[in-house]
């Protein structure tokens, strides 16, 4: 009697593993499957953002570009070109 007890008590955990790994099967499949579309997902907006960033940074480099090239002009024309300091008179001396 005792073993028939301990034979069924085996079939029974035998059972229950296997009804667990089939489940467990199940839900990696369906979690994987969950993460592979929000990984699409995520990488949709991480291009994206990606494009937004380079429009901007290339509007801000345009935008650099013009002030450094507006800063040149004034500072070429701010200056005479070299030489004597010709608005300068020596001073006369006894």
């Amino acid at each position: 009697m005792g073993k028939k007890r301990l034979l069924r008590l085996f079939g029974f955990f035998l059972v229950l593993a296997f009804i667990f790994s089939s489940i467990a099967v199940l839900a990696s499949k369906c979690f994987k499957e969950i993460t592979e579309n929000l990984w699409d997902q995520d990488s949709h907006y991480q291009i994206q953002a990606a494009l937004d960033l380079q429009r901007k940074t290339v509007r801000v480099l345009e935008e650099e570009e013009s002030f450094i090239q507006g800063r040149m002009d004034i500072e070429r024309t701010d200056y005479s070109g070299t030489g004597a300091n010709n608005h300068h008179d020596p001073p006369n001396l006894p």
